[in-house]
């Protein structure tokens, strides 16, 4: 059994959840391999996954982009300056809010990986869709919204709008700061990549009420005029409910997450 310890110092909040599943054996074994992270506790039938899940340690969103729209099509531009302050962030960006722009298209991920924390460390967050995800979003985005999304984002967003990119579960559940390897499989490796891990996590995650909650309220204070739900395959479902019970359904694309783009 693999527990994920929740906390939040400034509420008091303190909760654990278990993936108990069979399954979940072989990545319970090797958990227990991993004797150096501080993270991983070890006990004769489970594995406590312990500092990873602090509310200090949530990677938060980031208006990232502004739009234009030129002839027909939308054009993307940075801000000049960055107000999250950060060395190792690669954007410009800033700090969502109410003013400030004509209209919100929500870029919706699943959760941080490595790169967006201070050299991978969950408890040094950085901002989302660094490293490969970042760039790629970064040199394609445009043409999604021009050519998968054009239909979608036609009428409903203005020069000036913005562009947020969000994770629905802000930490780190590809656990990568305790292995420290790939989450797919590789050719030279005999063992199994992370990724089903990975899910098994933030599914689990996902179910605590508190997480739910947090993203409800996050999109409630975004008020998105389209919404593109790049998260991965199997996870999108999830997301795609969540998106349908704030009455978001009608404004969502449905896109391949940016790893793929």
């Amino acid at each position: 059994m693999i527990k994920l310890q929740l906390t939040s110092p400034a509420t008091s909040f303190h909760h654990v959840t278990a993936l108990r599943s069979s399954n979940y054996r072989k990545f319970c074994q090797r958990l227990s391999s991993i004797t150096s992270s501080p993270h991983v506790r070890c006990h004769s039938n489970s594995v406590d996954v312990v500092g990873m899940f602090d509310s200090r340690n949530r990677v938060p969103d980031v208006d990232r982009y502004r739009i234009t729209f030129q002839n027909g099509v939308f054009r993307l531009s940075t801000h000049k300056h960055g107000q999250i302050a950060s060395s190792d962030n690669q954007f410009c960006d800033h700090k969502p809010s109410h003013v400030g722009h004509s209209g919100t298209i929500l870029l919706l991920l699943e959760s941080p990986h490595k790169c967006e924390y201070l050299n991978g460390d969950p408890r040094n967050p950085v901002a989302p869709a660094q490293g490969q995800t970042g760039k790629r979003i970064d040199s394609c985005l445009e043409h999604i919204l021009n050519a998968q999304c054009n239909a979608h984002v036609m009428g409903r967003i203005n020069s000036g709008s913005r562009v947020i990119v969000a994770n629905p579960v802000q930490f780190q559940t590809s656990l990568w700061t305790i292995h420290r390897e790939s989450l797919r499989v590789q050719k030279t490796s005999s063992r199994g990549g992370w990724e089903p891990l990975r899910n098994a996590v933030w599914k689990t995650l996902w179910d605590v009420n508190q997480i739910q909650k947090d993203f409800l309220c996050r999109l409630q204070f975004y008020c998105p005029d389209v919404v593109l739900n790049c998260c991965t395959s199997k996870l999108r479902k999830q997301v795609s409910c969540a998106l349908c019970q704030c009455g978001l359904a009608p404004l969502t694309c449905e896109v391949p997450h940016p790893s793929t783009w």
